[in-house]
């Protein structure tokens, strides 16, 4: 058997200058990109507001530029506990990962927004860099550090509509995007194929003979079938549930259609006809396709608050496949991601399917676009209020952390990892090795037996 081995991919090495603690309060910005600073954090050039001038919406959530929150400089770490934390984070890369997370970290030290020319050519140049760069479009918060700037770059990136136009770079395609918003329509318009029960039917457009003729032909008081239904009620039938026995069994339907002859029936309630609440043994099953106002309350509520967000969020992951992003091993990372990307098309197909045979019927009655519009309106301004609360809880906190750390650049290189997760061409190679020794394995094997 061979004892031919692939190729180990090695470990970065950390160096003291690698560790070099910056503090953004004192030390220069990068020297390669010093001119591209867009925000300061050096003390000099922070301008403080007095304490009587702050206001309050502002303390909670962090609005104030790092260098402008006093309160932070209780929390700062010693630089030795962050030398510790940024080698041990680089050890665990390669060499070319461990090169993009230092230049990325020197980069973000700018504070430039994800959609500058800044980046392009790093982007361009170097797939590790680029996997980073797209990660942290992911879950970045402090971008620019000014808060209505991150707020809209962070919208950008999750809400499914404003996200047209923040594909650049990011995991998720334009037409990764496309089926999410699909995914959201289907299910508005499925949301809203779901009537009120008429509670007062009221027309007189039968047949001329049967308007007004002292006699009730809509059948109402024991179905909705009307000309359609399969029975007559026999005069003695007194609304029992059980409509095994014969009494309800005369010749013919009705001659008129449910509704349609108020001058003699009178207003027709259908709430009492829907579907829940007819018996299944009805001759005439299923019953009106309506709902009463707490049906469609509870639905209003549920489809509204958790199953279009976790539709969406779903979705959303199957097709980014965040964790496949980092996976270290080739054939399941194209597995993975295949497979995730494939169910989640599955799914909006089955929702277009499902939302088309719902809508089939009821198109013929007119659909009202216009209450779609306004449902699928509040639904975008629903997720749109959901991510301007995430990122208040979030964007405070993350300040925090870099404040910790002494600046963008520190808290990149102690925290941002690959770890080994891109896919290098060594790994490539691993996989070819792996199998070349296995068939060479196989090929000796049989000139043995031969």
């Amino acid at each position: 058997m061979s004892e031919e081995q692939p190729p180990q991919e090695e470990k970065a090495v950390v160096t003291e200058e690698d560790l070099q603690v910056f503090d953004h309060r004192t030390d220069q910005p990068p020297a390669d990109f010093a001119a591209d600073v867009l925000v300061s954090q050096l003390s000099a050039d922070v301008v403080k507001t007095p304490e009587e001038e702050r206001a309050c919406c502002k303390k909670c959530c962090g609005c104030y530029p790092l260098g402008d929150q006093p309160k932070l400089d209780e929390e700062v770490m010693d630089d030795e506990a962050i030398k510790q934390e940024m080698k041990e984070n680089l050890e665990a890369m390669t060499p070319a990962e461990k090169d993009a997370i230092m230049k990325y970290a020197d980069m973000r030290a700018t504070y430039q927004g994800p959609f500058q020319d800044f980046w392009e050519d790093a982007i361009e140049q170097d797939e590790n860099y680029r996997v980073i760069f797209s990660l942290s479009q992911m879950t970045s918060r402090v971008w620019t550090d000014k808060f209505c700037t991150d707020l809209w770059l962070f919208s950008l990136q999750k809400h499914p509509l404003l996200g047209f136009m923040a594909h650049h770079t990011h995991p998720l395609e334009l037409a990764d995007r496309t089926f999410i918003f699909i995914t959201g329509f289907c299910i508005c318009l499925i949301n809203q194929i779901a009537p009120l029960c008429d509670r007062e039917v009221c027309e007189n457009t039968c047949f001329h003979m049967f308007v007004n003729n002292g006699v009730c032909e809509d059948g109402g008081n024991f179905t909705w079938a009307g000309r359609d239904s399969n029975y007559s009620f026999a005069a003695d039938y007194q609304g029992s549930d059980d409509f095994s026995g014969g009494l309800y069994q005369l010749n013919g339907p009705y001659a008129c259609d449910y509704g349609t002859d108020c001058m003699d029936c009178g207003v027709r309630d259908s709430e009492w006809l829907r579907r829940a609440a007819v018996d299944k043994s009805h001759p005439d099953s299923p019953g009106l396709w309506c709902f009463s106002n707490e049906q469609v309350y509870v639905k209003t509520v549920l489809m509204t608050f958790m199953i279009i967000p976790v539709s969406f969020t779903v979705i959303t992951n199957l097709l980014l496949c965040k964790c496949c992003i980092t996976q270290d091993n080739v054939q399941r990372k194209i597995f993975w991601t295949d497979f995730g990307q494939n169910l989640g098309n599955l799914i909006v197909v089955c929702l277009v399917t499902f939302a088309g045979y719902l809508t089939k019927s009821y198109i013929d009655r007119g659909v009202n676009f216009l209450v779609l519009l306004a449902n699928k309106a509040f639904v975008f301004s629903l997720i749109g209020g959901i991510n301007v609360a995430v990122f208040i809880m979030s964007y405070k906190s993350t300040k925090a952390k870099i404040y910790k750390y002494k600046g963008m650049r520190n808290f990149i290189r102690a925290n941002y990892t690959l770890n080994g997760a891109l896919d290098s061409a060594s790994t490539l190679e691993d996989v070819k090795a792996n199998r070349k020794a296995i068939l060479k394995d196989i090929a000796e094997s049989g000139a043995v037996m031969g």
